[in-house]
């Protein structure tokens, strides 16, 4: 669907390339691929990608951007490392908690599935290097990143977003 709440149909001839400096819009968009919309992956002689076939859904991993798809429509689209595009209040792949706390104007917790998210602001979710789930060890520094069960908030507000998820909010 686009913002105006028509079709927006991504079957053209070279299948649907993602953009990867297109705005985040949570909830919406990302990669220039709307929630809802049709989508047509690129012929599979041109850019190279992977395609994931699940039970119920195929995922499709185009460079920076995976689509995931259920009967062909869009249903949440995930942006990685190299990802440019940033939301209208300058978040992107690389922002911190702490950035996202201070432009949202509220506190990084953690859902049900273990994916960190803004409750005042739906439709979007993003994971760190340092976070999957409610304990990680940073291979890297050895920095143990905690959820606080008791303040329901983020301990290490420094760590840089890896992956930013959109999807349709559940009502």
């Amino acid at each position: 669907m686009k913002e105006d709440g028509s079709e927006q149909d991504l079957n053209h001839p070279h299948g649907t390339i993602p953009d990867i400096s297109a705005p985040i819009v949570p909830g919406v968009c990302a990669g220039g691929i709307f929630i809802g919309s049709r989508f047509a992956p690129p012929p599979e002689d041109g850019d190279k990608y992977e395609i994931q076939r699940r039970k119920d859904s195929v995922v499709y991993s185009l460079h920076a951007v995976k689509v995931w798809t259920r009967n062909d429509l869009v249903y949440q689209i995930g942006v990685y490392e190299g990802y440019r595009g940033v939301m209208p209040e300058g978040i992107g792949v690389g922002s911190t908690i702490s950035e996202v706390e201070d432009r949202f104007h509220c506190d990084v917790v953690e859902d049900p599935d273990g994916d960190l998210v803004t409750p005042c602001f739906p439709g979007w979710s993003f994971d760190t290097a340092e976070w999957n789930g409610s304990r990680n060890m940073n291979e890297k520094s050895d920095t143990v990143i905690e959820f606080d069960n008791r303040r329901g908030v983020i301990e290490n507000l420094d760590a840089p977003i890896k992956v930013i998820c959109v999807f349709k909010p559940v009502d």
